[in-house]
């Protein structure tokens, strides 16, 4: 079992891995741009190449989840749950 905001184990193989949400391709674009340091919200829109709205419903979903976080000062950061 996963604990929140804990990674999930590495290659261990006396622990299974821990399930991945289900993204949409969209959900899993801007996920993998976001990484464990904080970035920006627009360096986040210009990496995935997608349209505002789509990376900003993704912002809300993935964050919904439990995937990301929202910082102050328009930054985005994964929490470790994936």
């Amino acid at each position: 079992m996963c604990p929140a905001g804990a990674p999930p184990p590495q290659d261990d193989p006396g622990v299974p891995p821990c399930p991945s949400p289900k993204l949409t391709e969209t959900q899993r674009r801007v996920y993998e741009v976001i990484t464990y340091e904080p970035i920006f919200q627009d360096a986040v829109l210009t990496a995935s190449q997608l349209p505002p709205g789509e990376v900003l419903a993704a912002f809300t979903t993935l964050e919904l989840k439990g995937l990301i976080k929202r910082l102050p000062g328009q930054l985005v950061v994964r929490t470790g749950r994936a």
